[in-house]
């Protein structure tokens, strides 16, 4: 499993970095908000963090965005044990920082297997239309990022790359990005079906190939 390969040490130093090389340093105190959002696209319902920069009062600012995307066997909720930090950083970057929740094993695509599973849509979609219609946020692309650790490296640079219209900056934690090797693990195979007679899908999907 991926997140084998790093440590809570090392995520914190490559978010960390990946704030530095975007957005310039300042001060104030975060809020977080657990919300539910709603999938259109899939009828149902999920939670969120979203980590907001303290807004001066009677003021119009508006903040970027960085979604943060959690791994596989893991939900929104798996951000929690660096609570302090997201909202040090939403507060020191003056950024939002939103959590969604991906489904344990959605690998955050539309899946051409389970019909109900369309991750893609609703992050892409969904989740940037909620916080841009309920948030201070800047809506323009080149103030919308996107990363995640493992699976959700996976679908930070698969979403950034499928819809360049809504996602200007993407980094990726550990990400599987090669998913072909792996075609019997991380219920890799619910998702893009078996790889035997359905090379084609899965090859769509690796980011070398996007």
């Amino acid at each position: 499993m991926y997140e084998k390969c790093f440590n809570q040490k090392f995520m914190k130093e490559c978010l960390l970095l990946f704030l530095s090389g975007w957005l310039a340093v300042s001060s104030n105190a975060a809020k977080v908000d657990t919300v539910q959002i709603y999938s259109r696209s899939m009828n149902k319902s999920f939670p969120a963090l979203i980590f907001k920069p303290e807004i001066e009062k009677k003021t119009q600012q508006k903040f970027p965005v960085l979604y943060l995307l959690h791994g596989h066997s893991s939900d929104y909720a798996g951000w929690n044990y660096i609570e302090s930090q997201l909202k040090n950083w939403a507060d020191d970057h003056r950024i939002i920082i939103v959590c969604p929740d991906g489904d344990y094993s959605s690998w955050y695509v539309n899946s051409p297997v389970r019909r109900n599973s369309k991750f893609e849509t609703y992050i892409a979609r969904e989740v940037v239309k909620y916080v841009d219609d309920h948030y201070p946020s800047m809506k323009d692309k080149t103030y919308r990022g996107i990363t995640g650790v493992s699976m959700g490296g996976h679908g930070a640079i698969y979403l950034a790359l499928n819809q360049p219209d809504v996602f200007g900056i993407a980094g990726s934690i550990s990400g599987a990005l090669d998913i072909l090797p792996f075609s019997d693990e991380w219920n890799l195979q619910e998702v893009f079906g078996p790889l035997k007679g359905n090379e084609k899908i899965w090859k769509k999907n690796p980011e070398y190939t996007l």
